[in-house]
Parts: C-alpha cells; sequence; structure tokens
C-alpha cells in the first residue's frame, strides 16, 4: 500500500488525518501512563518531548484537560474506589 492510499484509508476510517491518529494515539498512552502514577515530565520525555510544557499544550489541546488535571482525577477515583469520569471499565 502507497504512502497515500494509507494516508487516505485513515482518513476514511477514523475521520482523522494520519498526524492526528498518531497524535490521539501518544495521548492516550499518556494518559494511561498518569493514571498508573507517572510524572508528567517523566511521561512527556519517555514520548519524546525535551519540552514538558510544550508536552502539556499538545495533551490539552489534543483531549481539553491538562495531563496534570487527568491524573489528579485518576487519583481521585482511586481514592474513591470510583472509575474516572467518563472512563469505560475494562473489558475483558
Amino acid at each position: 500500500m502507497s504512502a497515500g492510499a494509507l494516508r487516505r484509508t485513515v482518513l476514511r476510517d477514523t475521520g482523522m488525518t494520519y498526524g492526528q491518529l498518531l497524535r490521539r494515539m501518544c495521548v492516550l498512552r499518556a494518559a494511561q501512563s498518569l493514571a498508573d502514577g507517572r510524572v508528567v515530565g517523566e511521561v512527556a520525555s519517555e514520548l519524546g518531548y525535551r519540552s514538558v510544557p510544550m508536552f502539556v499544550s499538545m495533551f490539552k489541546r489534543t483531549l481539553g484537560v491538562t495531563p496534570g488535571r487527568l491524573k489528579a482525577v485518576f487519583a481521585t477515583a482511586s481514592q474513591s474506589g470510583s472509575p474516572a469520569r467518563g472512563a469505560k471499565p475494562a473489558s475483558r
């Protein structure tokens, strides 16, 4: 499959450009790491960001919430024993 065909297929199937899809996948991986208790700067570095503020900006632009705020929501949910708001139960 050519690069152009792949881009068109991704856009058709997801409604996102290839770059948007990669960014979304990156942010979802970061969100999982934050939920697991990782530090924002550590997650940013692991994903290749040299600047934490740039990572935070991209994260907020993609999900509408900062990584620190999302981490706080996960921490609050885990303390109360309830799932994070908007979180989906794990499939088995």
